[in-house]
């Protein structure tokens, strides 16, 4: 069953820095102690820590291909 969100009720998106958020969120699974670690944290601070993270995870990934190159 989806879930139904009341148009009023949702938070716009505002943009971080020079680049807007994207419009659709990412979704994985982790472990359960990470989640319930992340899951922990106050709801600003976990969101900042997890865009980082994957932030910091893709520029890795962009210096591996370009050392590989």
């Amino acid at each position: 069953m989806s879930k139904k969100y009341n148009i009023e009720n949702l938070t716009p998106f505002e943009p971080e820095g020079e680049k807007a958020l994207s419009k659709k969120p990412l979704q994985l699974r982790v472990e359960q102690d990470i989640y319930n670690t992340v899951m922990s944290l106050p709801k600003q601070k976990r969101l900042k820590l997890l865009r980082q993270w994957i932030k910091d995870g893709v520029e890795s990934l962009d210096n591996d291909t370009i050392k590989a190159s």
